[in-house]
């Protein structure tokens, strides 16, 4: 479950409306070969992937514009939870798997070494579960928990990062009209707000889990935001 609330948080997030139209710095037709060749699609299944993500991008575009005065969060789980169960009527285990795989996948490769963020989140979660007085049944849960919200911050960082690095580009580029632009910084804007959505959906089913002087912990190591939510 934990996996495929950040799954559908990439959906929403990676990428922006107007990158459909293959605009500078995104090509859907490429991403769709990509995933089609790496979780072994068949043309219905990429037809339909493709169908998927752009309905869930246009409500995703919908819920920005007209936000409402309800609990923006609890609509957005509904996003969410909408995308995953449209996932898994036309992907098996296997292809979801995969799938996530490919969406997380940092571009600087999966290394042990010092610079490498997922050894360093590792680190930081393993000084932060002994500081928190877990029993070893709730270790387990809370380390699942971080894991899987860690694994979000990097992921919805990476996305922003890629779309600030195609505007940059563009910027260089004389050939770059004021349009092109336009849908670049719009672009930016968009995985900026699905990122901040995705992580407070993430932080908010943390502390679920958490009293607050855990909490304490986590936020003092940077991992949780200040913000917290009542302990009963």
């Amino acid at each position: 479950m934990l996996r495929n609330l950040w799954i559908a948080a990439l959906f929403l997030g990676a990428f922006s409306l107007s990158a459909l139209a293959q605009g500078p710095g995104f090509n859907m037709d490429e991403r769709l070969e990509q995933a089609k060749e790496e979780l072994g699609l068949t043309d219905e299944q990429a037809t339909k992937l493709k169908e998927a993500y752009e309905g869930m991008m246009e409500k995703m575009m919908d819920f920005r514009n007209n936000p409402g005065d309800g609990d923006f969060r609890s609509r957005f789980q509904g996003l969410r939870d909408e995308m995953n169960t449209k996932l898994a009527e036309f992907l098996d285990e296997e292809q979801m798997q995969k799938l996530e795989g490919m969406l997380g996948r940092g571009r600087g490769g999966r290394g042990e070494g010092r610079g490498n963020p997922e050894a360093r989140d590792a680190r930081m979660l393993q000084r932060a579960i002994e500081q928190m007085d877990l029993t070893e049944t709730e270790a387990g849960i809370v380390t699942e928990a971080v894991e899987a919200l860690m694994a979000t911050k990097r992921d919805q960082n990476a996305a922003v990062t890629e779309k600030r690095r195609a505007l940059g580009e563009a910027l260089n580029d004389p050939a770059s009209n004021d349009d092109a632009l336009a849908q670049l910084m719009e672009e930016v804007k968009v995985a900026d707000e699905a990122a901040k959505l995705a992580i407070a959906v993430g932080e908010d089913e943390l502390r679920e889990l958490l009293t607050v002087r855990q909490q304490g912990v986590l936020v003092s190591m940077g991992i949780l935001s200040y913000g917290t939510k009542p302990v009963y």
